[in-house]
Parts: structure tokens; sequence; C-alpha cells
């Protein structure tokens, strides 16, 4: 399928003068959020029929957000542009996540944890005496749970309210079914070997449960969920429990009947040293982004259907690695991304031919030759979104998951100007600055940090490119790098934004576009 975000030749990028007087066509396209100020309408940001999922219950949720960006204004200070901080809300409160992750613990091993089955973990079900009121459970039963504040909250999918309203209607839908069919599993086969064996009593001889200590769900949009099941070593065993040998053909057996039994579009069992994925499905989803299209990228476009609002680009996301779990608030980013990419573009082009006009200054590189690094670049979702508007891009990942992920997404989508290099960022930045035949003087570098920021050499790296855009989960560690480790020294912030990609959590998605000062050294 030809996906019209690649449908144009990538020979050469989108000229920035193609691209003047895009802003406001770009703001009113479909699935961007107003400029500053809170997206008080889901509608506002998105369309789709689960748009308003959340209206009746915003309030709340935008006294969360407010707070939330109140506490990242403060903390970036005058380092603000003069645009402010731009503020993109989720458009959905409940049902956004479409990657979740569950400990898995037995009833009589609740670890001084507590039952937990209210959307709000820290707020009890009660009976009349003041006790925990749990669900349908019996002696020894599997259950999911959180870890919170230090202790182990079990969950009660068997209860008659919202177990975990954050999780898509698909993973909610899934969740208690499948508790139900381990459980049936775990007690047919504990039963058996009692029944058959001078073993311990009740000694775990199932394939899906035997040492089940976790379970993850993926899924996309269309209602498509693999789920992951995290089996324990044998070396975590109890000293008086039993080994037996399991074989793969013997999981299989077990793991494609749940499948079927379920509908899933996949099972998987991570185990020490191996990934068995049941051979009657898939470890991925395809997830459909729809992505606002700048009226200017139309240039040369060939496809027989295009959409007068936006691209649609297809991602394949694999179990086990990162993916960003809110689809709906990552369209919006890659919405903006564009917008700031072509907005950067156009000034480049503006300022180059005024120093050459003025000063007889000439540009190192032409437009048509910039090109893109993408530093943790993951399934490569920004590259295949940001690709149209370079030369070449070079993307970089240490998972080999999602480099493979990476190169699945290129040709789904036709990118034919990209390449993926599964590297540590770090080390990836050690071969690039010593290879000085290689200038960054005029290219762009987008980087995706984990928490922690960027080191001390991808930090050096970064700082000679000429435009940076830093996504950042960690806002503490973008002001980090950018006031204690010297990028402020060379670069100011041009556009600043909070993507809210976890509603009712303290955390916080922040994106800035850095450029060069023009009395900073190249």
């Amino acid at each position: 399928r030809a996906m019209s975000v690649s449908s144009a030749p990538r020979a050469v990028a989108w000229t920035p003068s193609r691209l003047r007087g895009t802003r406001a066509r770009f703001a009113s396209a479909r699935g961007v959020a107003p400029r500053r100020g809170l997206c008080h309408g889901p509608s506002a940001c998105f369309g789709g029929e689960d748009a308003n999922l959340a209206a009746d219950k915003s309030l709340g949720y935008h006294d969360l957000l407010d707070e939330k960006v109140r506490r990242t204004r403060a903390l970036f200070g005058d380092l603000l542009p003069p645009g402010g901080l731009e503020v993109y809300a989720s458009p959905k409160t409940t049902r956004f996540r479409h990657r979740c992750r569950f400990a898995v613990v037995r009833e009589n091993e609740g670890g001084g944890g507590e039952e937990k089955g209210a959307s709000d973990a820290d707020d009890d079900a009660c009976d009349e005496d003041g006790q925990t009121t749990i669900g349908k459970t019996k002696k020894n039963e599997l259950r999911y749970a959180l870890f919170e504040k230090g202790n182990v909250a079990a969950l009660d999918v068997y209860g008659d309210f919202d177990v975990f309203p954050p999780a898509s209607h698909a993973i909610a839908d899934v969740m208690p079914k499948l508790l139900r069919v381990l459980n049936e599993e775990d007690s047919a086969s504990n039963t058996h070997t009692e029944r058959t064996s001078n073993t311990q009593s009740g000694t775990n001889t199932n394939p899906l449960t035997d040492g089940l200590s976790a379970v993850g769900f993926l899924a996309n949009r269309r209602g498509d969920v693999v789920v992951t099941l995290w089996n324990a070593s044998e070396a975590k065993r109890k000293e008086n429990e039993p080994v037996y040998p399991l074989t793969q053909h013997t999981w299989d057996i077990h793991a494609c009947r749940l499948v079927d039994a379920l509908k899933l579009t996949g099972l998987v069992s991570r185990r020490k040293g191996k990934v068995w994925v049941a051979s009657n499905g898939t470890g991925k989803v395809f997830e459909e982004m729809r992505v606002p299209r700048l009226e200017s990228a139309l240039r040369n476009n060939t496809h027989t259907n295009p959409s007068p609002e936006s691209d649609t680009i297809i991602l394949s996301i694999v179990e086990g690695a990162f993916s960003n779990p809110n689809p709906d608030v990552a369209e919006c980013t890659a919405g903006w991304l564009r917008e700031t990419v072509a907005t950067a573009l156009s000034c480049h082009e503006e300022l180059d031919e005024r120093a050459t006009s003025e000063r007889g200054q000439k540009s190192k590189k032409k437009n048509e030759d910039v090109s893109l690094v993408e530093l943790y670049c993951g399934n490569g979702t920004h590259t295949v979104n940001l690709s149209p508007f370079f030369h070449k891009v070079t993307a970089v990942e240490i998972e080999p998951s999602l480099c493979d992920a990476c190169l699945e997404n290129f040709a789904l989508n036709g990118i034919e100007n990209a390449r993926v290099m599964a590297l540590p960022a770090e080390t990836f930045s050690e071969e690039r600055i010593d290879d000085t035949e290689i200038p960054t003087n005029d290219d762009f570098v987008l980087v995706d940090p984990p928490r922690a920021g960027l080191d001390p050499v991808t930090l050096r790296l970064v700082a000679s490119y000429r435009t940076i855009i830093y996504i950042a989960c960690d806002s503490n560690s973008l002001v980090r790098d950018f006031v204690d480790r010297g990028l402020a020294e060379t670069h100011s912030i041009k556009r600043s934004a909070v993507f809210d990609h976890f509603p009712g959590s303290k955390f916080v998605e922040v994106v800035v576009w850095l450029e060069r000062r023009r009395d900073a050294s190249a």
C-alpha cells in the first residue's frame, strides 16, 4: 500500500520557498490543538468517533494539567520563547493507553499489598465494617497488580467497577477474559499434579502460568491486541519447587488455544534467554497515524486518493519494546514537528538569502541538501514523519527489535532516503565527532532521550547542529542540558510545547525547537 507521505521522490527535499505561508493553514488542519492555551474540547484537537469520551470528566483533568503546566513554566522561567509554552491536552482522559504492563501475584501472596479496584488506586472500596472489599477470588488465584508507593496493589478485575480506566477499550475487554482463562488452566494443572505426582501439593505445571510474573498488553486503535507473558526463570524458583522440561512445541499448543479462544492478534512468552511467539499469531500490531498535512507538502504527489487534510502513516509496533502508549497525542506531536521543521527551513532560507545579499556571505549548504539525524529513534515514527523534508535521514537506535521495526516502517511507507544504525547514541556521537568530513553546521538533529537526558558525548555532538529538536519525557533533564551543560551558550529556544501523553499522572512530554544563536561560532 503506497502511503501519501512517501509518494514524492526522495532525491530532493521539500524546498522552504514552497513552505512559506503554511503556518496559518496548518494550524487550521484537523488534528492540531490551538497554539496557546488548553485544548478544553477534545474535538478541537482530534476527530474520530471516540474524541468526546472524556468530555464529561474534563474539569478535573484540566485542573491537573494546569498544575503540570504551571510547574513546567516555573522550571523554564525566562528561557521560554516569546510565544510561550504551547499546551496540547490529551483528547481522552480514559481509554488512552494502548500499551500496559501489570505484575501478576497470587491471592495468598499479597506481600503486604492492598486490594485495588477503583480508578484511583489510593481509594479502596470498603464494606459496612470498613474492611476492604474484593471480588470473587479464590486462594492461590492469579491477580493483576500494580506497584504503588512500595506496596503491591492487586486489581479486582471481577468487580463491578472500572479496574484500570487508562487502558484502551480493546485491552480493558481482554484483561478479565485472559485472567479467567489463565486461572482455569492454572487450577486444572495444579489439580492434575496433585493427583498424579508425589511433588509438593499445588506445584504448577501449566506452560502458560508456570512462573508467571507479569502480563503485558499491546493494542492499536483498530482493536488488535498482543499479550505478553513474562515467566520467571528457573533461578528464581523456590528450592523445593521441581523443574520439569518444557519445549516450545508444548507451550505453543497451549498458546494457540488461548489465541483462538480470546481472538488475540498474538501471544508471546518471555522467559530468560527465550522469546516464544504463538504460531497462529504475531508479536506486533500495526497502527495508522493521521498526520495533518502542510498544503505545500502536496508537491508532485501522484497518489490516487489524496486526503485534503492529513497523511496516513502505517507503523509497525512491536511488543516488548518502547512505543508511545497514547496514539492520539502522538498524532498531535507529529503534526507539531512537521510545522516546526517547515518553519525552521523557511527561516534558514530567508536568513541565508539575506546574508548572501547584504554581506556577500554564502550559505555552506543548500537547503535541498539539508539532512536530519535522529537519536533514540525507536521504531522510526519521527523518521517516517519527517523524512520528506530532508535530503537524507540517519536514525540511530540501540534496541535491535526497534531497528527491525524501523526498516519495516520505512518499507511500509516507501521511505527511500533514510537509514537506521544499530548503535548507542554515545557511540554514534563519538564516531561522528571524529569524522570531520561530515559537516553538521546547517543540518538538523532530533533527540528523544530517556529520562536521564543526554550524556556528555552526545550533547557535544548535538550542540554542533544548527537546529535541534529536543523531545524530553523529563523536563528537568532538558533544562539541565540546556542551562547547566552549555546548550544555552550556543542555542536559543524558538518554540516550546507540552504534550500530555499521560493524563492523570505527574508526567508530561516537553518538546523544544532550538536554533543556533547568530553570535555563536558554527
